[in-house]
């Protein structure tokens, strides 16, 4: 059974924020993007456990191509994941380690 995808507040901004990076850089690129994270999401939302913990019990999945991290964790007795960031691999983790 698939888990419900839910995303925090701050998430929805890096997304949107991201999307319109990549489409101001290439006319189609912000799409592309969107479409990797809607596969990483599916992905995730079959295999909650298949990715790493990478803090407490906060885990990482990327976005390929484009080196995005989309961090979440997973609460399995209301089978819903909670997306708490989407951000670019090279910016400091203290961003979101105090999300909920």
């Amino acid at each position: 059974m698939s888990y419900k995808i839910k995303l925090h507040p701050l998430a929805n901004l890096e997304l949107v924020d991201s999307f319109q990076y990549y489409e101001e850089q290439q006319k189609g690129l912000g799409y592309r993007f969107l479409r990797a994270y809607q596969d990483k999401t599916k992905f995730i939302a079959s295999n909650p456990d298949a990715t790493e913990i990478i803090f407490k019990n906060k885990r990482r999945a990327v976005i390929s191509p484009f080196k995005y991290n989309l961090i979440y964790q997973v609460n399995h007795s209301t089978k819903v994941i909670i997306v708490l960031a989407v951000m670019h691999g090279s910016r400091s983790p203290k961003r979101w380690q105090n999300r909920k």
